[in-house]
């Protein structure tokens, strides 16, 4: 159906209008977030509380055309229910009668969506116009909010570069004190996302006096439904927070899932829970583990200190770039080396599940040398001996952790 976009967006203005009036925050959303028009944030206190509901906003005669006995039917494909059906939020949707100034709602739920062949309608009763009454049953429908006691959040860790202050953070939800709702998850997440904003932890010294108390620029959230899946990066899903401020050429890439409040982005993971049964036939013993990783660390940590060396004399200004990467060739050939070795093998042993993190985080620290140098963007000697620095500080950090480990491993 072919919408006027002149009338589209006086329908969006009114419903915003009215729905203002009593009291709702109103938040239009980014035209190409197609399926969902809006979000509305409950207030208390004149202060938006994180309770959200999304909004479908239509408008137009076309869509008073067909009724039932004290309905309009509204219709609809495959695409746009299994969006609002399956979305973070609960759902309404707005039928906006510019002539009348009236809106009339309907809650998007299992029960009132019905198939009718290929395609899905749904009844929007006609007494449900907007007003004092009605709002007060929207209010009940938006996402709840999740005692703390029902998760927890392992983290911060900074994950920090020169241009821009990253946190991220796993969320493990206690599912054996309660079935968990997709608008619920989304609730931790905002909820999560809002503490880590402000906090002031940094990993060293050198991003301490980068951006001292300066609030955060990106997190990235993973939620899992135990330890075990943690472990095996088996989430139900994850988020990513931008700061509108940061400067574009400093940003991540966006993930690809929906938006869920706060300029909040979740990617659901729609293979949840496979992954755990692949690792689960695929997990390794002791006695294959051990000796793999600790002869890995093994190479992996005499090349540190030579590396951290080089680095210095970089920034010193002995050498240029170029130089640089040549002088870091065989390093980077260890590292890539110790890669190739330790990909696509099972899982680790459960008893070395925090073994098995700082395995990861030296690796993937030594790692992030040959992503940085391989990026060819313009940096000053500066920026990019700091970005390095920061990877070696990484992993001296976790490298005697990987070792404390591994004594109580055997």
């Amino acid at each position: 159906m072919s919408i006027d976009p002149t009338i589209a967006t006086r329908g969006v203005a009114e419903f915003s209008r009215q729905i203002e009036r009593y009291g709702f925050l109103f938040r239009e959303q980014q035209k190409h977030d197609e399926g969902v028009d809006a979000q509305i944030e409950i207030q208390d206190r004149g202060m938006g509380n994180g309770r959200l509901i999304g909004v479908q906003i239509k408008t137009g005669a076309s869509y008073f055309k067909e009724r039932s006995k004290d309905s309009f039917v509204h219709r609809f494909g495959k695409r746009h229910e299994h969006l609002w059906r399956t979305h973070s939020l609960p759902m309404i949707l707005c039928l906006v009668d510019l002539d009348c100034e009236k809106i009339y709602w309907q809650h998007i739920s299992d029960e009132t969506v019905s198939q009718t062949g290929k395609d899905f309608k749904i009844l929007v009763p006609i007494a449900n116009i907007i007003d004092d009454l009605t709002t007060q049953n929207i209010a009940r429908l938006a996402t709840p909010v999740v005692a703390s006691t029902d998760f927890s959040v392992h983290g911060p860790s900074d994950v920090s570069l020169a241009t821009a202050k990253r946190f991220s953070a796993n969320i493990i939800l206690h599912t054996r004190s309660r079935p968990w709702s997709q608008s619920e998850i989304a609730s931790v997440i905002r909820q999560v996302t809002r503490e880590l904003k402000n906090n002031t932890y940094c990993r060293d010294a050198n991003l301490k006096a980068q951006f001292g108390s300066k609030s955060a620029d990106v997190i990235w959230l993973y939620v899992y439904t135990s330890e075990k899946d943690a472990s095996i990066a088996d989430w139900v899903c994850r988020s990513l927070w931008i700061d509108k401020r940061l400067d574009p050429s400093f940003r991540p890439l966006p993930l690809k899932g929906e938006h869920a409040g706060d300029d909040i982005r979740i990617e659901w993971n729609p293979k949840a829970g496979e992954i755990a049964r692949i690792f689960e036939n695929h997990r390794e013993s002791k006695s294959e583990y051990l000796p793999r990783v600790n002869r890995s660390v093994a190479a992996l940590s005499k090349i540190i200190d030579p590396i951290a060396s080089l680095i210095g004399e970089f920034r010193s200004g002995h050498f240029d770039e170029a130089t640089l990467r040549e002088k870091l060739r065989p390093y980077l050939r260890t590292i890539l080396e110790e890669e190739e070795i330790n990909s696509g093998k099972g899982a680790s042993p459960t008893d070395c599940s925090k073994l098995s993190v700082h395995f990861s985080a030296l690796l993937d620290s030594l790692s992030n040398i040959e992503i940085i140098l391989r990026d060819p963007s313009p940096r000053n000697r500066h920026a990019l001996a700091f970005m390095l620095e920061q990877q070696i500080e990484s992993a001296k950090e976790h490298l005697p952790l990987f070792i404390y480990e591994s004594k109580q491993a055997r």
